[in-house]
Protein backbone atom coordinates (compact mmCIF):
# COMPACT_ATOMS: atom_id res chain seq x y z
CA UNK A 1 0.00 0.00 0.00
CA UNK A 2 2.61 2.23 0.86
CA UNK A 3 4.88 1.64 -2.33
CA UNK A 4 1.29 2.67 -4.35
CA UNK A 5 0.85 5.44 -2.66
CA UNK A 6 4.64 6.84 -3.10
CA UNK A 7 4.58 5.60 -6.92
CA UNK A 8 1.68 7.53 -7.36
CA UNK A 9 2.60 11.03 -5.20
CA UNK A 10 6.18 10.15 -7.57
CA UNK A 11 4.03 9.79 -10.75
CA UNK A 12 2.35 13.24 -9.59
CA UNK A 13 5.18 14.92 -9.64
CA UNK A 14 7.07 14.14 -12.63
CA UNK A 15 3.63 15.08 -14.60
CA UNK A 16 3.41 18.63 -12.88
CA UNK A 17 7.13 18.98 -13.49
CA UNK A 18 6.46 18.23 -17.02
CA UNK A 19 3.53 20.66 -16.93
CA UNK A 20 5.61 23.63 -15.45
CA UNK A 21 8.75 22.98 -17.89
CA UNK A 22 6.14 22.92 -20.78
CA UNK A 23 4.43 26.34 -19.64
CA UNK A 24 8.09 27.71 -19.11
CA UNK A 25 9.07 26.83 -21.96
CA UNK A 26 6.40 28.38 -23.80
CA UNK A 27 6.59 31.86 -21.95
CA UNK A 28 9.99 32.18 -23.27
CA UNK A 29 8.78 31.12 -26.95
CA UNK A 30 6.16 33.78 -27.20
CA UNK A 31 8.73 36.25 -26.51
CA UNK A 32 10.17 36.22 -30.41
CA UNK A 33 6.60 34.59 -31.76
CA UNK A 34 4.26 37.99 -31.45
CA UNK A 35 1.11 38.75 -33.82
CA UNK A 36 3.20 40.09 -36.88
CA UNK A 37 0.95 41.96 -39.41
CA UNK A 38 1.62 41.20 -42.97
CA UNK A 39 -0.15 41.88 -46.26
CA UNK A 40 -3.04 42.38 -44.06
CA UNK A 41 -2.75 39.66 -42.28
CA UNK A 42 -1.98 38.88 -38.30
CA UNK A 43 0.60 36.12 -38.39
CA UNK A 44 2.09 34.37 -35.68
CA UNK A 45 5.71 34.48 -36.56
CA UNK A 46 9.13 36.85 -35.64
CA UNK A 47 8.90 39.70 -36.90
CA UNK A 48 12.31 39.42 -38.99
CA UNK A 49 10.84 36.58 -40.96
CA UNK A 50 10.04 37.55 -44.51
CA UNK A 51 7.32 36.30 -46.63
CA UNK A 52 7.05 34.81 -49.40
CA UNK A 53 4.79 34.02 -52.72
CA UNK A 54 4.61 30.36 -53.41
CA UNK A 55 1.97 29.35 -55.70
CA UNK A 56 0.01 32.66 -55.36
CA UNK A 57 -0.45 31.80 -51.64
CA UNK A 58 1.80 33.93 -49.83
CA UNK A 59 3.19 32.94 -46.51
CA UNK A 60 6.01 33.04 -44.44
CA UNK A 61 9.27 32.30 -45.79
CA UNK A 62 10.08 28.53 -45.07
CA UNK A 63 11.95 27.69 -41.71
CA UNK A 64 14.84 26.66 -43.19
CA UNK A 65 15.59 29.35 -45.10
CA UNK A 66 14.73 31.93 -42.14
CA UNK A 67 17.42 29.94 -40.28
CA UNK A 68 20.03 29.80 -43.28
CA UNK A 69 19.41 33.54 -43.25
CA UNK A 70 19.63 34.03 -39.39
CA UNK A 71 22.61 31.55 -39.02
CA UNK A 72 24.78 33.65 -42.24
CA UNK A 73 24.14 36.57 -40.01
CA UNK A 74 25.68 34.86 -37.04
CA UNK A 75 28.60 33.36 -39.02
CA UNK A 76 28.83 36.92 -40.28
CA UNK A 77 29.37 38.62 -36.95
CA UNK A 78 31.42 36.09 -35.65
CA UNK A 79 33.68 36.32 -38.71
CA UNK A 80 33.85 40.29 -37.59
CA UNK A 81 34.44 39.82 -34.17
CA UNK A 82 37.44 37.02 -34.53
CA UNK A 83 38.98 39.65 -37.25
CA UNK A 84 38.77 42.37 -34.20
CA UNK A 85 40.13 39.95 -32.16
CA UNK A 86 43.41 39.02 -34.47
CA UNK A 87 44.06 42.89 -34.66
CA UNK A 88 44.16 43.24 -30.98
CA UNK A 89 46.27 40.42 -30.46
CA UNK A 90 48.65 41.86 -33.16
CA UNK A 91 48.81 45.05 -31.49
CA UNK A 92 49.39 43.25 -27.91
CA UNK A 93 52.14 41.56 -29.48
CA UNK A 94 53.73 44.84 -30.89
CA UNK A 95 53.28 46.83 -27.58
CA UNK A 96 54.71 43.59 -25.51
CA UNK A 97 58.01 43.45 -28.06
CA UNK A 98 59.35 46.65 -26.94
CA UNK A 99 58.83 46.06 -23.13
CA UNK A 100 60.79 42.54 -23.48
CA UNK A 101 63.73 44.45 -25.03
CA UNK A 102 63.69 46.61 -22.20
CA UNK A 103 63.60 43.87 -19.91
CA UNK A 104 66.30 41.97 -21.26
CA UNK A 105 68.69 44.89 -21.83
CA UNK A 106 67.99 46.07 -17.86
CA UNK A 107 68.97 42.47 -17.11
CA UNK A 108 71.99 42.51 -19.05
CA UNK A 109 72.91 45.84 -17.39
CA UNK A 110 72.84 44.57 -14.39
CA UNK A 111 74.75 41.66 -14.97
CA UNK A 112 77.72 43.53 -15.71
CA UNK A 113 77.46 45.80 -13.01
CA UNK A 114 77.43 43.15 -10.52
Amino acid sequence: MLLRNFAAFFLMLLVSGGVISVALAGSEASDKDVSVRKLGVAWNIAEDRKMENTAGIYGPEGLDKYMKRYFDQLSLKLDQLSAKVDKLSTQIAAMKAPAAKKETANESSQARIV
